[in-house]
C-alpha cells in the first residue's frame, strides 16, 4: 500500500527554513477565521449559531470590507448535531444547517464551499482526530479493533468531558497501522473534494502515551507526523491549535503552516520565517511567552467569537464594527510585517523593538510601527498598505477618531499632489485631498475605515 511508504521522521526545518513541501495557501498573508455553526443541545437537537445561507451572507460582507484579502474560514460544528459531536465519525453534515432550496445538508455545504470562492474565500472544516465518543457510530469499531489508548490497568484513556460527554484518546499508532486513520481521511477528502480546498483544521491534536499498549508519547508523535503527511499527499494542508511539544520538542515545524495559538519565544520568531509557521495569536499561557510579542510580530483575527454576543450563540448586530477594528488594527499590519524579513530585536523596556527589512521597526510597548518617516501604526490609528491590493493604496482606520491629523505618506509614493479618500466602513462619499510636502491631513470618525489612493486633480 502507498501509505506504508509515508515517513514519520522528524523534519529538520533549520536546514532550509522552508516547509517540507510547499503549502497550498499563504497562511501568513491570509485572514484565517473560524465560524461557529452549531453545538448539541443534549436533547437530540442543536443550538444553531449560523446556517450555511447565513454563513454565505457573512462571507460576502467580509469580502466587501476586506477589499479582496484572501480568507480561509473553518466551519466549527458542521457535523451531526454540532461541535465536538460523534467523533471519530465525520460522515454526516448537520441537516439543520441546510438551505431551504437544497435536499440535504451535504448539498448545502458543497454549495457554500464553491460559492465562497467568488469572494476570495476558502471554506473548509474544523475537525478532530484525537477524541472518540461512545455515542459515535464508529465507537464499537474503534473499541473492537483496539484503536483507543489505555491506562496501565487496561482502562480506556479519557481526554476530557465536552458537551457533557466523556471523550477518549484515539491511539494514533494503532489507527494508522490498521488503516482506519487513512480510511476516514480518504472518506472526507472524497466527500467534499478536500483536495481542491487544500486545507483542514485539526483541533486539539495532542499526543498522549498509552501505558496499556506500552506506546510512548514519542511514538505517538511519529504517527501524528505520518497522519499529517498523509493529508498532504491528498493535497490538504493541516493547521492545528498549538505547536505541540509533548515530549519537550516542537516536532511539527515545516509540516503544518499555521496554528491557532502560536507558542513561540522571541528567538523563535527570528529563526522561523512567517511563511514557515504563523498564527493566530500568541499563546499567553505558554510559559516562555514574553509580554507584547504580538506588538512586535503581529497577530491575526481569530474570529471564533467574532459574530456572537459574548457567552451566547446569538449573532451580535455589532460584529461588523468589531471586525473592522480587529482587521485594521491587527490583521493588516500583521500581513504587512509578514512580507518583510525579521532581522533582530533591539533595546529594552519601552524602547524594545523588532527590526525588519526596509528600515521598518515595530515597538514592543507602543503599538507603534514606522520606518522613521512613514508611520504604519500609532496605537489604534493605522495607515497601512493592503499587500493584496495591486495598486499603491493605503488603508486608514481610527478607533477613537481624530480631526486633521497629519500623516506622512510612504516614500515610494513619490511626488503625489492629491489623494482620493474612499470611505469603506461605513460606506460614504469619496473626497479629494491635497498632499503637502509628503503629508496628508486626515479626519476620521470613531471606527471609520478608509482607502487612500493617488489621484490627479480633475
Amino acid at each position: 500500500m502507498e501509505w506504508e511508504k509515508i515517513s514519520g521522521a522528524f523534519y529538520d526545518w533549520r536546514k532550509t527554513r522552508k516547509p517540507e513541501k510547499p503549502y497550498r495557501h499563504n497562511y501568513h498573508q491570509s485572514l484565517v477565521l473560524k465560524m461557529f455553526m452549531s453545538i448539541p443541545d443534549n436533547k437530540g437537537g442543536s443550538i444553531i449559531g449560523c446556517t450555511f445561507s447565513q454563513a454565505f451572507d457573512r462571507i460576502k460582507e467580509l469580502d466587501k470590507i476586506t477589499c479582496g484579502v484572501p480568507k480561509i474560514i473553518y466551519l466549527v460544528g458542521w457535523q451531526y448535531d454540532g461541535h465536538d459531536d460523534r467523533y471519530p465519525s465525520w460522515d454526516q453534515v448537520n441537516e439543520r444547517l441546510k438551505r431551504q432550496e437544497d435536499k440535504t445538508g451535504l448539498e448545502s455545504l458543497r454549495w457554500l464551499m464553491e460559492a465562497a470562492k467568488a469572494y476570495n474565500t476558502t471554506v473548509s472544516l474544523h475537525i478532530n482526530m484525537t477524541d472518540a465518543y461512545p455515542i459515535s457510530p464508529l465507537w464499537q469499531t474503534y473499541v473492537d479493533n483496539d484503536l483507543i489508548s489505555k491506562g496501565i490497568f487496561g482502562q480506556l484513556k479519557k481526554t476530557g468531558k465536552w458537551n457533557g460527554r466523556m471523550a477518549y484518546q484515539i491511539n494514533y499508532t494503532h489507527e494508522w497501522e490498521k488503516g482506519y486513520a487513512q480510511k476516514r481521511i480518504d472518506q472526507i477528502v472524497q466527500l467534499l473534494n478536500m483536495d481542491q480546498i487544500g486545507t483542514v483544521h485539526i483541533d486539539a491534536f495532542f499526543c498522549r502515551r498509552s501505558m496499556g499498549h506500552k506506546i510512548s508519547v514519542e511514538q505517538e508523535q511519529e504517527y501524528r507526523r505520518k497522519i499529517i503527511r498523509y493529508w498532504r499527499e491528498k493535497g490538504v494542508d493541516v493547521t492545528s491549535e498549538f505547536l505541540y511539544a509533548e515530549a519537550g520538542t516542537v516536532d511539527l515545524i515545516g509540516l503544518i503552516p499555521m496554528v491557532w495559538w502560536i507558542n513561540q519565544k522571541e528567538t523563535d520568531y527570528l529563526e522561523r520565517p512567517a511563511d514557515l509557521i504563523t498564527g493566530g495569536k500568541p499563546n499567553r499561557k505558554y510559559k516562555k511567552y514574553k509580554k507584547n510579542l504580538h506588538r512586535m510580530f503581529g497577530k491575526n483575527i481569530h474570529g471564533e467569537d467574532l459574530w456572537m454576543k459574548p457567552g451566547t450563540q446569538e449573532e451580535d448586530p455589532q460584529w461588523r464594527t468589531r471586525f473592522v477594528e480587529n482587521f485594521c488594527v491587527d490583521s493588516l499590519p500583521f500581513f504587512y510585517l509578514n512580507q518583510l524579513e525579521r532581522i533582530g530585536i533591539q533595546g529594552n523596556g519601552k524602547n524594545k523593538k523588532a527590526l525588519y527589512s526596509q528600515n521598518i521597526v515595530s515597538y514592543a510597548t507602543k503599538h507603534f510601527i514606522t520606518d522613521g518617516h512613514w508611520v504604519v501604526k500609532d496605537g489604534k490609528d493605522v495607515l497601512v498598505p493592503n499587500i493584496h491590493d495591486p495598486s499603491k493604496h493605503l488603508y486608514g482606520y481610527s478607533l477613537t477618531g481624530y480631526v486633521d491629523k497629519r500623516w506622512p505618506l510612504p516614500k515610494n509614493w513619490g511626488q503625489e499632489t492629491y489623494v482620493e479618500i474612499e470611505r469603506i466602513f461605513p460606506e460614504g462619499e469619496k473626497q479629494i485631498c491635497p498632499v503637502e510636502n509628503g503629508y496628508i491631513s486626515l479626519t476620521l470618525k470613531s471606527g471609520e475605515m478608509v482607502r487612500i489612493k493617488p489621484k490627479s486633480k480633475e
